[in-house]
């Protein structure tokens, strides 16, 4: 369902060709969670690892599949919500 490189995915630009092994990991497991139903789920990770790239990938792979509405997917630094 992940394709090889990331730039093989629609929105994602071409100069992402390679995924990081953690990112491909963590992209598999926000599906898993998606499919099992979440509807909530939130992704704490550092800054430049790449989770601009996991909610467009997400995003894409979710649009692909025509099973799945995404309405709003948001970004935050995790210390601004305190």
């Amino acid at each position: 369902m992940i394709p090889e490189s990331p730039n093989m995915l629609e929105h994602i630009p071409d100069d992402f060709k390679y995924w990081r092994k953690y990112q491909q990991e963590k992209i598999e497991e926000i599906l898993g969670h998606i499919s099992n139903g979440k509807i909530i789920i939130v992704l704490n990770a550092p800054t430049g690892a790449g989770k601009s790239l996991y909610n467009i990938s997400v995003g894409s792979i979710l649009n692909s599949l025509k099973s799945y509405q995404i309405i709003n997917i948001y970004i935050v630094h995790f210390d601004s919500l305190f």
